[in-house]
């Protein structure tokens, strides 16, 4: 891994140890969880993948960004600005956009 030519791994040690010292337990149980689901969705990914076409993966992946917006609005009680309406819909339009045409001229 690069990160290892690049930085030394002694500062990720220290604050390692720190995380599990100031959380214990539920600091590595929440590392776990968090590397379980994230393996979990990249299974998930290449099996839609290897069901679906291109282009329909491409939108459902989009809508799965959707998704996620709307539940951390929703869970976090963020509220959304004009403009950071704007520019989510923008992001997310130019997503679709941007891997329909990529499939599209894959061909």
């Amino acid at each position: 891994p690069i990160y290892f030519i690049v930085e030394k791994p002694v500062p990720m040690y220290h604050a390692f140890r720190s995380a599990v010292a100031s959380g214990g337990t539920t600091f590595l149980l929440h590392m776990f969880v968090s590397g379980l689901f994230y393996y979990l969705y990249n299974e998930l990914a290449f099996l839609a993948l290897g069901k679906l076409d291109p282009v329909s993966h491409a939108v459902v992946n989009t809508m799965r960004r959707v998704v996620i917006i709307m539940a951390a609005i929703l869970v976090f009680n963020t509220r959304v600005t004009m403009l950071g309406g704007i520019g989510s819909g923008m992001a997310i339009l130019g997503t679709l956009l941007y891997s329909l045409s990529k499939s599209k001229f894959k061909k």
